[in-house]
């Protein structure tokens, strides 16, 4: 069944270039069945991870709607 392959990718996200950061964060599927967040800053040797379940996945996926949101459209903040 197609719908059975994963793909083979990553996807990572940069911080903003108005928060000075260099951070990269990746989000993947992990082998223990989880959505895991890889956070790297650019000093530090190893990454900070967190991995969730399915619930908390969905959970985190409203929040960051929620938030996003909030957010006003570009140009029209001033």
């Amino acid at each position: 069944n197609i719908h059975n392959i994963m793909s083979n990718h990553k996807l990572i996200f940069l911080s903003t270039d108005n928060s000075g950061l260099e951070n990269e964060m990746e989000v993947f599927y992990n082998a223990l069945n989880e959505v895991s967040v890889s956070i790297k800053e650019p000093n530090e040797p190893y990454p900070l991870l967190m991995s969730f379940d399915k619930a908390t996945s969905i959970k985190l996926i409203r929040v960051l709607k929620a938030q996003v949101s909030k957010i006003e459209e570009e140009g029209s903040n001033g």
